[in-house]
């Protein structure tokens, strides 16, 4: 009889410690990122994403699950902001992403980096791979003030941006904003 509870309680224990791995596992899932995603057709839109799509729409053709971003607060005019579940990754780098709706219309979609090592340099040769893949920016900015500094390159349609902003301070954050106008 004990070594058959001593076997269900394994049991239990195993179920256990495969369902909490696979929770973790699942959380810290990673889509590869690549440059040559960031612009269709001549626009700058994440692969399928097509700007004005719905909430429903992007969570279908985006193919990651998508909540509610808890770190935004809703804003009044009816705006709503999701992240992804799972991570992307940019040359070794990992970023989560945020998309920005307004009346449940795709607006922004923003990737977010935190690195802490070689932000520069890596920041640097995105910047440079961006300008073979879409030509020169059209506008370029550095900011030394304050505690923080910041170097911004930004690419525009009529009706597109794409811009990458290094945030320099205690760590470094690399932000990829695209946007519709």
């Amino acid at each position: 009889m004990a070594k058959k509870k001593i076997f269900v309680v394994g049991l239990l224990l195993l179920a256990v410690i495969i369902g909490v791995g696979a929770y973790f596992i699942g959380r810290n899932t990673k889509k590869k990122l690549s440059l040559e995603d960031l612009q269709q057709e001549g626009e700058y839109q994440y692969l399928q994403l097509e700007w004005g799509i719905s909430v429903e729409d992007a969570k279908r053709k985006l193919k990651i699950p998508m909540e509610t971003d808890p770190s935004r607060i809703p804003a009044p005019d009816k705006f709503e902001f999701y992240k992804t579940k799972e991570c992307f990754v940019l040359d070794g780098q990992t970023a989560d992403a945020s998309l920005e709706f307004k009346d449940n219309r795709l607006q922004a979609l923003q990737f977010s980096f935190e690195i802490d090592e070689n932000a520069e340099e890596w920041f640097i040769k995105q910047i440079g791979q961006l300008q073979e893949l879409f030509g020169t920016e059209s506008e370029a900015s550095e900011s030394d003030g304050g505690p923080f500094r910041s170097r911004s390159y930004k690419w525009e349609t009529e009706k597109t941006t794409l811009q990458v902003v290094l945030i320099y301070g205690t760590n470094a954050n690399v932000i990829f904003s695209l946007g519709s106008k």
